[in-house]
């Protein structure tokens, strides 16, 4: 989770593409009300925002709101945008750039903005090829981050003129100084002395930069993403005044190794330190009223909230605090030392993602106090490792039944110790719902039996990753398709999305082949078998075809097992939903 902003436009990709292959669920659309070619004859799309005004627009986009990935070479080179345009008998003045108008347009170089502009909106520019913006004195205000990513950008000028902005050794602030807007992610310095008049580093404003150390006095606030992606810092005094830090405000700097928060820090934001594998101790000064530390340790000052324990911690067991209460939201994230975490009787809560990624950790022992777990997603997920799932006997909440974690009354499924080598499962047949990425990175499953008890299973239930897992085989006992909440309950996280539903046998009552050909989700299987087609013996056909078939040819034994190679001698196989006779 832990998503950076050009992980989340990858996966948004992946999401437009699956979705034109299965009705349209994500819409494309158009967002602009009309194009225009300029005196260079570029192209350039408008959308119209007031009566007599236009701002330039992306040409295509999904509903997240990002260009649609086709559309990601629509500008290129030097483009001129006009200070006005006609269209249909009606002048537009230009007097914006649009939300994402440019965005990950990689072979854009260069952009003439008129002096009409007034506005840069939220990532106009993200993730180009500019090396030098001038802002014109018209422009007035900027969205959240318009040059995120741009790590060719080293030069930011504004004309004379301009009451909102100013510009110090090519880095961007507001016009009193008082907060930093943009550091050009271009720039080779490797240290910088933020001015002593900022209080606020905007949002994602250093991201990506070249820095390996930061040194700034008067900062209250760090926002979110501020320091994101700046792979070389190594070294950050945070100041004595700084009171807020910002949502991932620095992750993904890699050469981290501690930080101190300082006695004024009043919040941290969720994943700040995501993505900092070598950090290995965080620290909090002496003082402060909200956060504590423990051995390295982030805590809530009262020690009743885990926040976070250091990536790149090299510690193989911890035992959380015996006043803690709560394991906050991928509180042990990705770290891959840690092999065994001991919680203790009083823990409450166990929030999602939490032990997420630990690829070492190898079991997990659930208190009786333990009243919640997961949240927005599975606290195992992609635990590789992990082979040993318990819940005390006298919780009431929860129960484990051969390393798998249910509700107390076993009609809930939570989690599936992925770590385990067994190749079949059978869910037991009194479970109604299989919840969030309970199976996700089930790396050792082949097949697996669905009762005809559940009627609900949650998104990346068991999502896989690449070809490291793939189900063989899926037998559904209920003649009723149970409820999916997305097509991605099954999606495989590698090149192909859908190669689950294109490579693993369906297996489903007899008679009720085609509700699964019609039900939403189901339908995607591309092999859908009756229970008769795989344990009958009638429609044998013989096949003189050759023993060894290409991919495309997927063929399967009667226990629904992929072969690599047509079988001979007499023995039956399974070919498009068909039994055959190998010879």
């Amino acid at each position: 989770m832990r998503f950076v902003t050009i992980l989340l436009f990858a996966v948004l990709t992946s999401v437009v593409k699956a979705a034109e292959e299965e009705e349209a669920e994500f819409e494309i659309i158009e967002a602009f009300d009309f194009v225009e070619v300029n005196e260079n004859g570029d192209s350039i799309w408008f959308k119209i925002t007031s009566g007599n005004t236009c701002e330039v627009s992306c040409r295509l986009k999904n509903t997240y709101g990002l260009p649609d990935a086709d559309d990601s070479l629509r500008y290129k080179g030097k483009i001129i945008i006009p200070s006005e345009v006609t269209h249909d008998g009606t002048k537009y003045s230009v007097k914006g750039i649009g939300k994402n108008a440019f965005y990950y347009c990689t072979q854009l170089t260069m952009v003439e903005i008129p002096s009409t502009v007034t506005y840069i909106s939220d990532e106009a520019f993200g993730y180009t090829s500019i090396s030098s913006v001038t802002l014109p004195a018209s422009v007035k205000s900027l969205g959240v981050s318009p040059f995120y990513g741009c790590e060719k950008l080293t030069t930011i000028i504004v004309a004379e003129g301009n009451e909102s902005f100013t510009v110090d050794h090519n880095v961007l602030f507001d016009k009193d100084m008082t907060t930093l807007l943009c550091y050009p992610a271009g720039l080779e310095q490797e240290f910088y002395i933020v001015p002593a008049s900022v209080t606020i580093i905007e949002s994602s404003s250093m991201a990506y930069s070249k820095l390996k150390e930061i040194e700034m006095t008067s900062v209250e606030t760090i926002e979110l993403f501020a320091l994101e992606n700046c792979y070389s810092l190594s070294k950050i005094d945070l100041p004595s005044c700084l009171k807020n830090i910002g949502w991932m405000a620095f992750s993904d700097d890699t050469l981290l190794t501690s930080i101190t928060i300082p006695a004024s820090v009043e919040d941290i934001g969720d994943f700040a330190f995501d993505g900092c594998i070598n950090l290995q101790s965080i620290n909090v000064a002496n003082g402060n009223s909200y956060y504590t530390s423990d051995e390295g340790v982030l805590y809530t000052k009262d020690m009743e909230t885990l926040l976070r324990y250091p990536q790149g911690k090299k510690d193989k067991e911890y035992t959380i605090d015996k006043n803690c209460k709560t394991i906050s939201t991928e509180a042990f994230w990705e770290n891959p030392y840690i092999t065994q975490i001991t919680l203790l009787e009083g823990l409450d809560s166990i929030e999602g993602w939490a032990f997420g990624r630990c690829t070492s950790l190898d079991s997990v022992y659930i208190p009786s106090t333990v009243r919640v777990l997961n949240g927005e997603g599975s606290i195992f997920f992609n635990t590789a490792s992990l082979t040993s799932l318990e819940v005390d006997k006298a919780n009431p909440y929860f129960v484990s039944v051969d390393n798998v974690i249910f509700s107390k009354d076993t009609t809930e499924l939570f989690a599936y110790a992925t770590g385990n080598e067994r190749e079949f499962y059978s869910i037991p047949d009194v479970v109604k719902k299989i919840d969030y990425e309970a199976f996700f990175f089930y790396q050792h499953l082949k097949k697996i039996e669905i009762p005809a008890s559940v009627d609900t299973i949650v998104v990346f239930a068991f999502a896989c990753v690449d070809t490291i897992c793939m189900l063989d085989t899926i037998v559904c006992k209920s003649k009723e398709p149970a409820a999916l909440m997305h097509w991605e309950v099954f999606e495989n996280e590698g090149e192909n999305e859908y190669a689950c539903y294109e490579n693993t046998v369906l297996v489903v009552p007899d008679g009720a082949k085609e509700k699964y050909q019609s039900a939403e989700v189901w339908k995607l299987f591309k092999n859908i078998v009756e229970e008769s087609d795989v344990t009958g013996i009638d429609e044998i056909n013989a096949e003189s075809t050759p023993a060894s078939v290409t991919k495309d040819d997927r063929i399967y034994d009667l226990q629904g097992r992929k072969l690599d190679n047509k079988p001979e001698n007499g023995i039956l196989y399974i070919k498009g939903g068909k039994k055959h006779l190998g010879i």
